[in-house]
């Protein structure tokens, strides 16, 4: 399975060797203070989604990037 990193831009948080599925969890704290806005809930949950059109979607409106984990 593959591992991801995922930085935020505006804190600059980071989690790293995250599995994919595990993504939408990972970074939900970060957005807590604002986790009751529709469109960052829906987001939260693109990120884990099979769609590549969601999941860009959901980085650019959270502000994250996610790129493969180097092996």
């Amino acid at each position: 399975m593959t591992l991801f990193n995922v930085e935020e831009s505006g804190t600059g948080r980071q989690a790293n060797n995250v599995f994919a599925a595990s993504i939408p969890e990972a970074v939900r704290p970060w957005f807590a203070d604002v986790a009751h806005n529709s469109r960052v809930a829906r987001a939260l949950s693109a990120l884990g989604s099979a769609s590549e059109g969601e999941r860009r979607w959901a980085q650019d409106v959270l502000g994250v990037s996610i790129r493969p984990a180097a092996v």
